[in-house]
């Protein structure tokens, strides 16, 4: 009733496939698997590098942001008389507040990247992006407002007087 001679097709693919030389024949099993382990490693090595050296630019922008963030937060403790309207104060805070926090959490997104689920690494990368955003407009507020070019108005008048 069954025949037992395999069809014609697959006797074909079955001889084709039996003369065509696979690359590893001639290497042990545990060749194989050495090499495996070795890509692995180097991937793994690869990836662990990435994470820990970021590029100088990088690292720049990082520098810059976060002393510029100190430093708008310590002018608004150590500048006295105050030059500028009292809702700069408030805003140099909030500044300050935002840079110092972008740059800890792109410290912490550059030495744990690797270990974070796409997840975690996904939100806070949104959230860098809503500090620096916060940042920037906050900085922008200070000079489209005008109140840059008053503030060093008074303070050269300040210094004229004093």
């Amino acid at each position: 009733m069954f025949d037992s001679t395999p069809i014609h097709l697959t006797r074909r693919w079955s001889q084709l496939l039996a003369a065509v030389p696979s690359r590893f024949d001639s290497m042990r099993v545990s060749d194989v698997c050495h090499a495996r382990r070795r890509q692995q490693w180097l991937s793994s090595f690869s990836l662990d590098l990435l994470a820990v050296s970021p590029s100088a630019l990088t690292l720049a922008r990082l520098g810059i942001i976060v002393l510029g963030s100190v430093f708008f937060v310590l002018s608004t403790f150590f500048t006295r008389p105050w030059p500028f309207a009292v809702w700069v104060k408030a805003v140099f805070w909030v500044l300050g507040v935002a840079g110092i926090t972008w740059g800890a959490t792109k410290i912490f997104v550059l030495l744990h990247a690797h270990s974070l689920s796409p997840r975690v690494y996904y939100f806070l990368h949104v959230q860098q992006l809503v500090l620096l955003a916060v940042a920037f407009a906050a900085l922008a507020l200070f000079f489209i407002s005008g109140e840059a070019y008053r503030g060093v108005q008074r303070w050269r008048d300040l210094r004229k007087k004093s």
